[in-house]
């Protein structure tokens, strides 16, 4: 003869069920919600003015929502606060060289693929892109997870 499951068990797992579901819908509305690379990267450069690295450079925390001038460092920090308030998990590529300045990018993980944004670019870029710009340079991940 059959056993017959409690009817308490039956509804808590009718329970977990409905609640997997909303959850995953509440995901692929937060995923829906993020706003793409390449316009973060665009409405960041537009409020941004370039100058050149100044000797004894502070880092300053930008928000990207207000026109600000800098460095790469500046730009960096703008992009990655506006990356962060769309949903992406931003981290820092740094880049050095013997004798040169160094430079710093916002990064994050799309799809497996590490898209950037670059000061010294108008579009979003790849790393394949990163290394063929600046060849020769060291890369270091920074808050990569």
């Amino acid at each position: 003869m059959k056993q017959r499951q409690p009817r308490a068990f039956i509804v808590s797992m009718v329970y977990v069920m409905v609640i997997g579901i909303l959850a995953s819908y509440m995901l692929e509305a937060k995923a829906d919600d993020r706003k793409p690379l390449q316009e973060i990267h665009k409405d960041t450069l537009s409020l941004y003015t370039p100058i050149a690295q100044p000797v004894g450079d502070v880092f300053v925390e930008h928000s990207g929502e207000v026109p600000f001038t800098g460095d790469c460092d500046d730009y960096y920090s703008a992009a990655y606060n506006q990356m962060y308030a769309y949903g992406y998990t931003p981290f820092a590529l740094i880049l050095t060289k013997t004798g040169q300045v160094g430079h710093i990018v916002a990064c994050t993980e799309v799809n497996g693929i590490t898209v950037c944004l670059d000061n010294n670019a108008k579009r979003t870029v790849s790393m394949h892109d990163i290394r063929r710009t600046y060849r020769g340079f060291k890369s270091e991940f920074r808050g990569r997870k």
